[in-house]
């Protein structure tokens, strides 16, 4: 009968994952009528943390894999949400998931002592 998470257009399914943030969030990571939801709840997330470094996918495409913003981004998706390693590095195009990991750790480390709160 339906294909997809929810049937509606995608400003439905925003609004349906705002409403319903806290219960895509807390489903089980392996529950697959809620993978695809949680996705949308991620793309959303990344998306408005791109608006906020005045970031596009181009960009995302063409700037370099260790770029400062991304993995700027990439920690503050990781403090916000449950997105995985592999997600984060394939959305943002930053190689090897454990390097990706690797720059968060060492931008978290070096930026704890500034005032930042990873974009809020």
């Amino acid at each position: 009968m339906s294909k997809g998470w929810a049937i509606g257009s995608d400003a439905f399914k925003k609004d349906l994952i705002a409403e319903h943030r806290e219960k895509v969030l807390q489903k089980a990571l392996g529950d697959p009528e809620w993978t695809e939801a949680r996705e949308a709840f991620f793309q959303e997330e990344l998306q408005a943390l791109l608006r906020t470094k005045k970031k596009t996918d181009a960009h995302i495409a063409t700037d370099r894999k260790s770029a400062e913003w991304k993995v700027e981004v990439a920690a503050a998706m990781k403090r916000r949400t449950t997105g995985t390693n592999c997600w984060l590095s394939e959305s943002l195009q930053m190689g090897h998931p454990s390097e990706m990991s690797r720059l968060v750790t060492a931008w978290i480390s070096k930026n704890r002592h500034k005032s930042t709160n990873y974009m809020t």
